[in-house]
């Protein structure tokens, strides 16, 4: 998931031209943590979310949709699925 996360808010930064600077300055995130986000390396996201949301004036439904996973290729579907089963188990 954070993979699909990461895709999502980096084509949202990019179609309406926002740096990732503007970004953390407008939503006070620090910016480590919104490059890591993008590279899909945290599941920091999950505090920011609603703000982010927010700011590109989308809903939270149509941000988190996995629709997008099927635009991945193989080995990143495999370890979406892989990721999203651990996180399940680790809520068990």
């Amino acid at each position: 998931m954070n993979r699909i996360v990461g895709i999502k808010l980096m084509d949202l930064r990019n179609s309406n031209k926002t740096s990732l600077d503007i970004l953390s300055t407008k939503l006070n995130i620090p910016l480590d943590t919104l490059e890591q986000i993008e590279n899909g390396s945290t599941s920091e996201w999950i505090h920011y979310i609603e703000s982010i949301c927010d700011y590109f004036k989308i809903d939270l439904d149509e941000f988190l949709k996995l629709k997008d996973v099927l635009s991945l290729g193989y080995n990143e579907k495999r370890a979406f699925v892989n990721e999203f089963i651990n996180q399940y188990e680790r809520r068990l």
